[in-house]
């Protein structure tokens, strides 16, 4: 299902973009969301208290009160690089600073329905073509598809179920006071790890903690230790040691 965040805080403007996107959309999808937010405040509170869950799509007035478009993109990319975010404005002079943020599009409100239609029909296109494989994460707390790619780690606290990606990795070792929100669910990791479709990518390599051979660098077989892409480090239980290095055998042979 593709989820979309349309945020304006002008009234007038904000119905009729999401009714340009819903008839847009029921002509390309069966299933899909759209949520509309009066201020980019309003969108980064959600987000920031867990309740928004992970949208596909972003689109965003730019001229706003109290916290503009341009902040709510820089917000958005410093916790998700993979979702799509529109620009709609009425003035084109945003438009060179818009992709700074990795805009997808940027869409002029006097032209709304001829620029943002196929905006959007080329992200459903684009997002029906993409087969790569992914978690699902559907909690009350939230909605996120977390990419197997993404992942470098899975690992057990109390009683959740933590996914280390990019994103959290760079937080937490920078000096940045994001509060950036870990993809979590209440599962022991044996069912998360039996969800996984791909076995032969996450290995475990102790009774709490899975990797991904994908971002395997190195393994420090003396200390017993295995070393990712970004440089975390992390120990391998002795019990796993001897089915690890065949399962780095037989990943890198399946892979070429």
């Amino acid at each position: 299902m593709l989820r979309i965040a349309i945020v304006d805080d002008n009234q007038e403007y904000l119905e009729q973009i999401v009714n340009v996107v819903s008839n847009t959309l029921k002509a390309e999808l069966k299933e899909y969301q759209i949520d509309p937010y009066k201020s980019a405040v309003e969108l980064e509170s959600q987000i920031n208290m867990g309740r928004s869950g992970f949208y596909d799509v972003y689109l965003m007035d730019i001229e706003m009160p109290e916290m503009n478009g341009l902040e709510l993109a820089q917000f958005i990319r410093e916790r998700y690089a993979e979702p799509y975010i529109i620009f709609i404005t009425s003035h084109e002079r945003y438009s060179i600073e818009a992709f700074e943020y990795q805009a997808f599009y940027y869409v002029v409100k006097d032209r709304l329905e001829e620029m943002l239609v196929p905006a959007i029909c080329k992200i459903v296109k684009r997002m029906s073509e993409r087969v790569e494989p992914f978690y699902l994460i559907n909690t009350t707390e939230l909605y996120q598809k977390v990419y197997y790619k993404d992942i470098y780690y899975i690992d057990v606290k109390k009683k959740y179920t933590y996914f280390h990606t990019p994103e959290v990795e760079a937080v937490k070792k920078s000096d940045s006071d994001v509060d950036i929100k870990m993809p979590r669910v209440r599962e022991s990791l044996k069912n998360v790890y039996n969800h996984l479709g791909d076995h032969q990518m996450f290995v475990f390599i102790d009774q709490n903690c899975l990797v991904n051979m994908m971002h395997v660098m190195r393994v420090d077989r003396k200390n017993q230790m295995v070393i990712l892409r970004d440089g975390t480090r992390l120990w391998i239980n002795n019990s796993r040691l001897k089915a690890f290095n065949e399962a780095i055998v037989a990943y890198a042979e399946a892979r070429g």
